[in-house]
């Protein structure tokens, strides 16, 4: 409540506009601030052209009177002269002395849902101005927030201890134990945690700053803190401030809108994934498994469809309606044209749930091709294994290693075993995974030459330096 009277018109319409809003606790400052016409030297006139639109509607609805400086200066009193400071004169004569401070009000006035429901109600403020208005870029500055930013490579590079800073702030309710093992978790960096803990204080209140600073000092950062405390902000800085922390929301609004897209996009996928089978012709699949079951085995594991997970999934799906002795034949089956079976074809497609399904229906894992010796082998003979490395399928490797059965030496026609192809063609992976399985790196073909002999006359340096280090020769 104001203690002081109005003593003039202007101040009777001062009274009345804040009473109206329920900002009467402003009165006795503005006339203690020198009544009317004399204005603190620190308040700028605001600008109409800078103001957003719910700025400009509370400046509107502000009651308007004629203003004189010469009336208003005869009936001050003597001793109120003494106290004013030079005055400074308004440039729209006309405008309400409420308008002066006007900036003061908008920067240092937190207004809360019932003040903002007050003015909505009176009509001084439009329901569409709320959502600007209870936004921090249009409401204040958080000078604090920027003291941190100023001095965010000082607090970075400085603080040697991040859990004494936190467990003080801890202990000041500020921060959360979750929050600090996020902050302090094991294997970060000294500056990791402190960026961290630099991320969570710029969104906490004015009183997390305070802590913060307290926190410095009682882990004995005075230098530290006195320097945050110190730091200057200027006008400029809040300008970069609100332009960074408009950018920030037009990013995040951005990143919402493009969740939502995601969201429309995965729930397409799901409703033609519960419609497969209209997406899928059934006669595709019918006439796969058909051909499977007359011989023509290549037909079927070399299809391009088996590259879509979506018909994969399905393809098999139906394999496992038949009865399990069917299943098992089919695994078996050789192609009538080049006596392959379904696994070799698929490890050349690099289909790992076939090759895992196949595998499971007992298909020969080091199949080789009809009455092939493995120690005599005869033309264009190729094991799964072998047809995987030379490929670059990685992830079949992987599952046919895991087989207690697989044998990792089996070669070719010209005595190149799996490690022997992955290193003539420079497949990292594939070496290195075969190594893991104690492959054996000076195994020759039938020409004597070895896998890091290929590899280094081919180029493969990389591939030789993980040869050298098995002490391959």
């Amino acid at each position: 409540m104001s203690t002081n009277q109005p003593q003039n018109l202007s101040e009777w319409q001062l009274y009345c506009v804040l009473k109206r809003t329920n900002l009467l606790q402003y009165y006795d400052r503005f006339i203690r601030q020198g009544g009317n016409e004399h204005l603190p030297s620190y308040i700028k006139k605001a600008d109409d052209t800078s103001l957003s639109p719910a700025e400009a509607s509370l400046k509107s609805n502000v009651a308007t009177d004629d203003y004189s400086e010469e009336s208003e200066k005869k009936r001050l009193q003597p001793q109120q002269k003494d106290k004013l400071k030079p005055p400074r004169l308004v440039k729209d004569q006309k405008q309400h002395e409420l308008f002066p401070y006007y900036d003061e009000l908008i920067n240092q006035t937190v207004l809360d849902k019932m003040v903002l429901d007050n003015l909505i109600s009176r009509c001084i403020l439009m329901i569409e101005d709320r959502e600007e208005i209870i936004k921090p870029t249009t409401q204040h500055v958080n000078d604090n927030a920027i003291r941190i930013q100023k001095n965010y490579t000082l607090l970075v590079n400085n603080i040697v201890s991040t859990t004494d800073v936190t467990d003080y702030l801890i202990g000041e309710d500020i921060m959360q134990h979750e929050e600090r093992e996020e902050v302090c978790a094991s294997g970060l960096t000294t500056n990791e945690s402190n960026r961290r803990l630099l991320d969570k204080l710029l969104y906490k209140d004015r009183n997390g700053y305070h802590q913060l600073l307290k926190a410095l000092r009682h882990a004995e950062y005075l230098q530290i803190a006195n320097e945050v405390s110190n730091t200057a902000v200027t006008e400029l800085d809040q300008k970069l401030y609100r332009i960074g922390i408009t950018q920030f929301r037009d990013r995040q609004d951005s990143k919402e809108d493009k969740f939502e897209d995601f969201q429309f996009i995965r729930s397409t996928i799901e409703k033609l994934a519960s419609t497969q089978d209209d997406v899928i012709p059934k006669n595709i699949l019918e006439r796969l498994l058909k051909d499977w079951d007359t011989g023509y085995v290549c037909n079927v594991s070399n299809n391009r469809n088996m590259n879509s997970t979506m018909f994969l999934e399905r393809f098999i799906n139906n394999l496992n309606n038949f009865d399990h002795s069917k299943q098992e034949k089919l695994a078996c089956t050789q192609d009538i044209n080049n006596a392959d079976i379904a696994l070799s074809g698929s490890c050349s497609m690099g289909t790992v749930d076939l090759v895992k399904w196949l595998i499971s229906r007992k298909s020969d894992i080091n199949y080789c091709g009809e009455g092939a010796d493995v120690n005599k082998r005869r033309s264009k003979s190729t094991t799964p294994l072998l047809i995987a490395c030379y490929k670059n399928r990685i992830k079949v490797v992987r599952v046919l290693l895991r087989c207690d059965d697989v044998d990792i030496e089996l070669s070719d026609k010209n005595g190149c075993s799996p490690i022997h192809i992955a290193s003539q063609q420079g497949h990292v992976d594939v070496v290195q995974e075969l190594l893991q399985y104690s492959a054996n790196v000076n195994a020759c073909n039938f020409e004597g030459v070895t896998p890091l002999k290929v590899a280094q006359d081919l180029g493969h340096l990389e591939v030789a330096a993980l040869l050298i280090a098995e002490s391959a020769n």
